[in-house]
């Protein structure tokens, strides 16, 4: 659905300074401790710290950071060690150290990248740029998806914007707008937005699935056929499972019944939930079938079930109009 910025796994050598303190007399065991932290020096809470001893015996000692970032691991024998630190979300530190007595004390902190940074690291020049401007149209996007989320769709369609300006290519920032636009019942700029999507990605079974919604509001009913029929052939199966398949057999139910043709259309609301038993919108439409067809038990009973899993939706008050009227 939306971008991702481009993630580098590294695995450096880390570059550490141990510091030799002398332990007191009853220690009887050697020790790394240290803390761990961020690009920003914030603590690392939960980084994985593992010391393997690399003598003749295979041992390995495990710990984690505490709150402040801070580890410690004792009852080390004296030699040489391998100290690997990870947290997900972050690449992996390894150095070697040599535990010289049984009473040495090393400290070692150690900072760990994102994996952003690191990508960030690796580049230069015209890379650099478009690695940044990736960034600043991601951030973009999901600040718009948000906004979104939270009904402020006038920011989100700004925010999509700003990163059309950013990545004039962007099909999904394209899909984005379209969406917040049909949430606005805007869908002549919906059907503008998804259209543009589907010149920038023509492969993509979703950017026809989304342009349908706009199309039938809109009474295009040929052009919501025709972008049907090619999201089906895209995703490669009409009645497969998956959101997919779903989808493609939801959308041929409502073009059919927009073309009058509601025998056909109650066998598609049928196969979706089938498919898919808590699509709502297919109970919703297949009340309206029954409806139709005078069969006002049936047609409550969906209705209903409507209602119950979409108390707020788009058909909500339309659903309730018509079981006032059908029921005593």
């Amino acid at each position: 659905m939306l971008l991702n910025g481009r993630r580098t796994a590294v695995v450096t050598t880390l570059l550490v300074t141990m510091v030799l303190a002398a332990a007191p007399s009853s220690a009887q065991s050697a020790r790394v401790r240290g803390v761990v932290t961020d690009s920003a020096g914030q603590p690392v809470a939960d980084a994985t710290v593992v010391v393997v001893f690399q003598g003749a015996l295979a041992l390995q000692s495990e710990t984690a950071t505490n709150d402040v970032g801070a580890f410690v691991l004792a009852g080390l024998m004296r030699g040489p060690y391998v100290v690997t630190v990870t947290k997900e979300g972050f690449d992996q530190k390894t150095t070697g150290l040599t535990l010289q007595s049984s009473s040495q004390s090393f400290e070692l902190n150690v900072e760990l990248l994102t994996a952003a940074e690191l990508a960030r690291e690796n580049l230069f020049g015209e890379d650099l740029a478009e690695f940044e401007r990736t960034e600043a149209a991601t951030d973009a996007i999901e600040r718009g998806i948000q906004a979104a989320r939270n009904d402020s769709l006038d920011e989100a369609v700004t925010l999509f914007n700003e990163a059309i300006e950013i990545l004039p290519d962007c099909s999904d920032c394209y899909r984005n707008l379209g969406i917040v636009y049909a949430l606005k019942d805007d869908y002549a700029q919906a059907e503008a937005a998804f259209e543009r999507a589907i010149e920038l990605a023509p492969d993509n079974a979703a950017a026809y699935e989304a342009v349908i919604e706009a199309y039938n509001q809109q009474g295009k009913f040929a052009e919501a056929a025709e972008a049907n029929a090619q999201a089906i052939k895209l995703s490669g199966s009409a009645t497969g499972g998956g959101a997919g398949g779903v989808t493609a057999v939801f959308n041929q139910g409502v073009i059919l019944w927009n073309s009058d043709r509601f025998a056909e259309a109650r066998q598609q609301f049928e196969q979706t939930l089938m498919l898919d038993p808590n699509h709502s919108e297919a109970h919703y439409w297949l009340g309206m079938a029954n409806l139709n067809e005078g069969k006002m038990p049936e047609a409550a009973a969906e209705l209903t079930l409507y209602l119950e899993r979409e108390p707020d939706g788009r058909y909500t008050v339309e659903a309730t109009g018509f079981l006032a009227m059908i029921q005593p």
